[in-house]
């Protein structure tokens, strides 16, 4: 994830200094990027979590995980004792047309690009924890309010596995309330695989009731 990141943000992965955040070889490079341009087990993902694990790989040099979502915990991790003081990396906005259904779409490539750069500085691996979160969050704000903007709504269901990460989650709910937004989160289930499986039992047990 991490090396598909840098490459799209257009990092030359042949360098020692990128396959030195990578922790890779150029021979381990070279085979990951033929595999997603033949897409070889390589799908496409907007999922918010594989950021989180391609920051991780940079940021820690966590290669490898020994149980779901390690890598992001580890992340997060790094930055609980830090304020919430740092300048948010950037995210641009792309798109969103409403009367074409054209979503707005976040684009990490000004994250990547600042993030290195911290990175090439020698800035603290905390602070660079403190500025992917509150970058990420303040990128998502945006882009609600762009929405709100399009359609008129001013709800907001936080969900997902990501919501597991109470920085993350603190942070968007903040932002979001100061925008004038009501939000929702999860309370009894959870926002994560296991909300998933029991809305999914829930949904098997109204059809069976209903015939």
């Amino acid at each position: 994830m991490a090396l598909a990141h840098l490459r799209a943000a257009k990092f030359d992965l042949s360098s020692p200094e990128v396959l030195g955040v990578l922790h890779a070889t150029a021979y381990e490079a070279r085979v990951l990027v033929r595999m997603m341009e033949r897409g070889v087990n390589a799908p496409m993902t907007s999922s918010l979590g594989r950021l989180f694990d391609a920051v991780a790989a940079v940021v820690l040099g966590r290669r490898i995980v020994d149980y779901e979502a390690q890598a992001a915990i580890e992340l997060e991790a790094l930055a609980v004792d830090e304020p919430d003081t740092a300048e948010p990396y950037a995210m641009e906005l792309i798109g969103g047309e409403w009367t074409l259904r054209e979503p707005v779409r976040l684009s990490v490539l000004p994250l990547w690009e600042e993030l290195m750069e911290d990175m090439k500085a020698g800035l603290s691996k905390p602070r660079i924890a403190v500025r992917f979160h509150a970058g990420v969050a303040t990128g998502f704000v945006r882009a609600i309010v762009a929405a709100r903007t399009a359609t008129g709504l001013k709800q907001v269901a936080l969900s997902g596995g990501v919501m597991h990460n109470r920085r993350l989650a603190r942070s968007l709910r903040a932002g979001l309330e100061r925008e004038g937004f009501e939000v929702f989160q999860h309370r009894r289930v959870s926002p994560g695989d296991g909300g998933l499986s029991y809305g999914q039992a829930a949904v098997a047990a109204a059809m069976l009731k209903n015939g």
